[in-house]
């Protein structure tokens, strides 16, 4: 599961940005109460600006950010982290999925990001956690 980021004795370090505190309540909660084969240290971020700083100070593995922020949207915030250290895995999350959406998501493949996920979250339900889970497991 190392993804060349120097995991030191299976903690992954986890980063969540988004511009909403609940969502990122949400997802930080999800992450704790899910029974992963590794430990985890979760950090946030409520805009990409702190998400970079943070970037450049820990040795994040993997970063779940929302696509719609004010000042630095998803995409851009995922371009500034491949320029950091490529290694970082990036889960870009939309809870709008909206088709101009869809296509930006399916855009980044064709701009050279081979090494980023999309997830977009419909409803929240029980199905839903459990995708989330298995996604999280596949990346790491």
């Amino acid at each position: 599961m190392d993804n060349g980021s120097n995991v030191i004795g299976n903690v992954y370090r986890i980063l969540i940005v988004d511009d909403n505190k609940h969502i990122i309540k949400s997802l930080e909660l999800s992450l704790k109460f899910t029974e992963f084969s590794f430990a985890c240290e979760i950090y946030v971020a409520d805009n990409g600006i702190k998400a970079l700083k943070l970037i450049e100070r820990e040795r994040i593995h993997l970063v779940f950010t929302d696509y719609e922020m004010p000042n630095m949207n998803g995409y851009n915030l995922m371009r500034a982290i491949k320029e950091f250290n490529e290694s970082i895995r990036v889960v870009l999350i939309s809870g709008f999925p909206r088709e101009n959406v869809r296509d930006e998501f399916d855009g980044c493949i064709e701009k050279g990001f081979r090494d980023f996920y999309k997830l977009i979250i419909d409803e929240v339900n029980k199905q839903a956690a459990d995708y989330f889970a298995e996604k999280v497991e596949s990346i790491l």
